[in-house]
């Protein structure tokens, strides 16, 4: 038998119900906003989530995760907010998977402008790979959101070490110039997240050109625009020390995202 420390006590480690591999970051997860028993683009989200091949889901049934979701929901008093769905392994057999859902707040957001700030990922412990993947190995990407709230801003925005902008530490990003919309690319290892997803096909609706070309970090300045993008905060108007905007296009691709977001 072996002796653990847990909780403030010394205690027989098989008394500890926790996962080794949630300790270990084995694991995908996806994040759904939800109002009410309306799972926004559920789909796409649980899609995404089997998508990779480094775990077996043939086992796990979407419909059964979207059953137990709505349950939850309706379990608590909670009327608009996050879910949250991991999957991990049982065991050390990467192919008996169990999945654990929680729900949370959405953030609470009292500028209609936010402030980001410029980091080089190099700097962190950032994981990147293609296609990305929501995995649970998130250290790097909440230092550097750590640190840029302790610089009074909402979100980091990395750059590689070509000096390519990539994305948020939990957020895409987006700009506009001449009525241009313009992302990172996701062959640069960043999330294909589902509200960039649809932003793109917003955009290009609406006859915008999306081009997906690099993004230099010296080139920011001469944007029009930029917003930032996530299934909890939808399209946010974003600037940064010595630029801002009047966020023109910004504002109707935001008021249309939210159209289809409530209708769909």
């Amino acid at each position: 038998m072996l002796i653990s420390y847990f909780k403030n006590q010394f205690i027989d480690s098989d008394e500890i119900q926790l996962n080794q591999n949630l300790l270990s970051g084995i694991g995908v997860f996806e994040t759904i906003k939800f109002n009410q028993n309306k799972l926004f683009f559920f789909d796409e989200h649980i899609n995404r989530l089997f998508s990779n091949d480094f775990f077996d889901f043939t086992k796990l049934k979407k419909e059964k995760i979207y059953d137990n979701v709505i349950k939850l929901i309706k379990q608590n008093s909670i009327q608009e907010g996050l879910v949250k769905i991991i999957i991990t392994p049982k065991s050390n057999n990467w192919n008996n998977l169990e999945y654990y859902i929680f729900l949370r707040e959405l953030p609470k957001i009292n500028q209609e402008v936010v402030k980001v700030i410029f980091y080089q990922e190099n700097l962190y412990p950032i994981l990147r790979f293609n296609p990305m993947y929501k995995s649970l190995s998130y250290m790097g990407n909440f230092m550097a959101r750590r640190d840029a709230r302790l610089e009074g801003a909402f979100e980091p925005i990395f750059y590689n070490q070509d000096n390519i902008i990539t994305e948020g530490s939990i957020r895409n990003i987006f700009f506009i110039k001449e009525n241009i919309i313009y992302t990172p690319c996701t062959k640069l290892g960043i999330l294909n997240g589902i509200t960039r997803q649809k932003v793109i096909e917003l955009g290009q609706s609406k006859n915008y050109k999306v081009d997906t070309s690099p993004i230099h970090f010296k080139n920011i300045n001469s944007m029009d625009e930029a917003f930032i993008t996530s299934s909890a905060i939808g399209i946010l108007p974003c600037k940064w020390n010595g630029w801002n905007s009047d966020f023109t296009v910004t504002k109707k691709l935001k008021n249309l995202y939210n159209s289809i977001s409530e209708n769909q």
